[in-house]
């Protein structure tokens, strides 16, 4: 990781950690809950992302770079089909 990536993934992590304690960051910090988006964004559908969970991450991991978001969870479509395993189960 080069000196300037190292320097805003430190500034990232400190602006979501300050406001994770209930203290005043820089500035307010991006982690939006875009799970349908991103696949979307990423040239993915919903199924695909759901059934194989690197192309979730990639899909994640590409949204925030074109975005600048600060953070982001690392996938919220990949755990849906447990939920639809679990209902359907007889």
């Amino acid at each position: 990781m080069g000196q300037d990536l190292e320097a805003l993934y430190g500034a990232r992590l400190r602006r979501f950690v300050t406001a994770l304690n209930n203290r005043k960051p820089d500035r307010v910090p991006i982690r939006p809950f875009a799970a349908e988006f991103t696949g979307r964004h990423a040239g993915y559908t919903c199924q695909q992302l759901t059934q194989h969970y690197p192309d979730a991450f990639e899909a994640m991991v590409r949204c925030s770079e074109d975005y600048d978001w600060d953070a982001v969870p690392a996938s919220m479509v990949y755990v849906w089909t447990g939920i639809t395993d679990a209902a359907t189960v007889t």
